[in-house]
This record gives C-alpha cells, structure tokens and sequence, in this order.
C-alpha cells in the first residue's frame, strides 16, 4: 500500500491576546499625586520643603517666563517655578522645554504661593518624546467652576461673559458658572459685558479662589 498519508495542513491558531497596559509607576519615576502627598503645613509649605522625587512621562502644557506647567495624561499637573534657580541675566538655567514635550523631571524642594502647590526647585528636565496637548485641556463651558482637584491643568471656556473688571482680574459667568475670577497674565484690553473663549487658561489658586490664569491672553483669548 503506497497511499501517502494525508498532510496536517491545519494553521495553528494564532494568539492575537491583546497585552494589558502597564500602569505601574516605572522604577524611579515617581506621580504628580506622590508630590502632593509630601504637603505639610501651610507655613513649611510658603517656605517648601526638600524632596527627592522624579516626574516622569509629563508633557508641558504652557512656557512662561519664569517656569512651565506639566500635566499627566490621567489629569493631575504641577507647576514648575524657576524663579529662584533664573541666572543673574534672568535666563533659565537650561534650555527651555517647548509646549508638547514630555519630560522627566528631577525634583528636589516643593511648596506653594499663595496657596498655589508648585515645585519650588528642580534640575534640567529630560526630553523623552512629545505629543499634542489637546486632549488635555478640560471644557468648563457648561459651567464647570475651577476647584481645588483642577489646579495646574489647562481648559478651555466658550462663551464667558465679562461683568467685572478690576485691573487685569475680570469676573465671568458662563453657562451655570458665575462670578468666576480670570486673571490675565499679559495686556489685553477687555470690556464690561463682552463675551469671550479662553482657549487655553490654567486654573490657579491665589488667596483661597481658585481662578482660571490665561497667559498671553492676546494669543489665548479671543
């Protein structure tokens, strides 16, 4: 008998398991949320207090002049304050980051101002990527106030109507929303009753109210 036995030709079944996303912290890296976690009183934290901490995988929302804010994708963010650490000339003391990076960054002395949490001091931060930074922004529009949960990250509101001004602090109302307090870091001239879209604002505390920060708000209010 020569009939050649028949060939297995069944593909073996591919696994196409989909991985689970590791969301542990990595070795060394540590959370915006473990930061937070290191508050003391309110007088140890005017004056900050040393930490050996690293922020890792953060992407910068907003340069000013004197320091950046950083958000993680999960929502929590940190302002980066430089004003102790600028050279004799007012420069930084490492290149700037660029809006979109993402960055590691040592930390070693966090406080507040104002009530304001922020790092007080911290080393040049490393560039491990970027990405765009709309995703991050909250929409406060339907009349979301800005609150303590919310401090350091960017939103954005549409239709804001102005019905104070005192200097550069305004008063707005939108949607539910009233009487919620805008400053404006930058010179931009507004008027009593006009409505207005912040696209990018930073909700900050100073004093006890939580505020939305709009740096140039030439730029970022129309």
């Amino acid at each position: 008998d020569v009939t050649a036995p028949e060939e297995d030709v069944t593909a073996p079944e591919e696994d196409v398991t989909t991985p689970e996303e590791d969301t542990e912290t990595p070795e060394g890296c540590n959370t915006i949320a473990e930061l937070r976690a290191s508050e003391v009183a309110d007088s140890d934290m005017e004056a900050g207090i040393v930490v050996d901490m690293t922020l890792c995988d953060v992407a910068v929302t907003v340069v000013y002049y004197n320091g950046y804010y950083v958000q993680e994708a999960g929502g929590d963010a940190m302002n980066i304050y430089l004003g102790s650490q600028l050279l004799e000339d007012g420069s930084w003391p490492f290149t700037a980051p660029s809006v979109g990076d993402v960055l590691d960054i040592p930390v070693t002395k966090y406080g507040s101002f104002a009530g304001h949490e922020e790092v007080l001091e911290s080393g040049e931060p490393t560039v491990t990527g970027s990405t765009s930074i709309e995703a991050y922004h909250t929409d406060l529009s339907s009349g979301i106030a800005p609150e303590e949960a919310m401090e350091s990250t960017i939103v954005t509101v549409t239709g804001a109507t102005i019905t104070h001004i005192e200097g550069k602090t305004l008063k707005v109302d939108y949607g539910t929303a009233t009487d919620v307090q805008v400053y404006l870091s930058g010179t931009l001239q507004v008027c009593d009753g006009a409505t207005m879209t912040i696209t990018t604002g930073v909700v900050t505390e100073y004093n006890g109210t939580h505020q939305i920060k709009v740096f140039e708000p030439e730029t970022n209010i129309t």
